[in-house]
């Protein structure tokens, strides 16, 4: 409708508005009811008066609360980045049955639960703070479904049993709560 290949539809357009300003009364968290704003009036732009929506997007912008959040957000970001390194590191570790031609075991259980970090991720993932909650759930989903289901075919089709065991204890270990 902006770019003129659809006809204005101001029945459609109202609608809009009126989710917009229905989403952002419901939303109670103040980062989703910035994004709520500022996703209204940039959608809205230049097809309706979007001046409110700006307003409030800018008000909550400038708002501790809003910033406190969005710098939780980028270091969860940033946890959630370092968790899947280590967990690409570990599994480099883990599929080496070979060092110096030597048969090598899989790490141990408490190793690999210690180099995952796992008890942690499974404290956070029942913190009060939602952002936190499904940061960790998120990071133990990625281990669980590498272990449960990607990786052991793989050993298995090796007959390797000692690695497809030490995953399903890793998947039993980091099954979502």
């Amino acid at each position: 409708m902006r770019t003129g290949a659809l006809p204005r539809d101001a029945a459609f357009l109202d609608a809009c508005v009126a989710t917009c300003e229905a989403d952002a009364k419901a939303t109670a968290d103040p980062l989703d009811r910035w994004r709520v704003f500022d996703h209204c009036a940039r959608d809205l732009d230049g097809l309706r008066d979007v001046a409110a929506f700006r307003k409030d997007a800018d008000a909550l912008d400038r708002s501790p609360e809003v910033r406190r959040l969005r710098t939780l957000e980028a270091r969860l970001r940033d946890e959630e980045a370092r968790h899947r390194k280590r967990l690409d590191a570990w599994r480099e570790r883990f599929n080496a049955r070979y060092t110096e031609g030597r048969e090598q075991p899989p790490p141990s259980h408490a190793t690999t639960l210690r180099e995952l970090r796992i008890a942690s991720l499974r404290k956070r993932a029942s913190d009060t703070d939602p952002r936190v909650a499904w940061s960790a759930r998120r990071q133990l989903a990625w281990v669980h479904a590498g272990a449960a289901s990607y990786l052991p075919p793989a050993f298995a089709a090796r007959g390797d049993t000692a690695r497809v065991e030490a995953l399903r204890a890793l998947a039993d270990a980091t099954t979502p709560p």
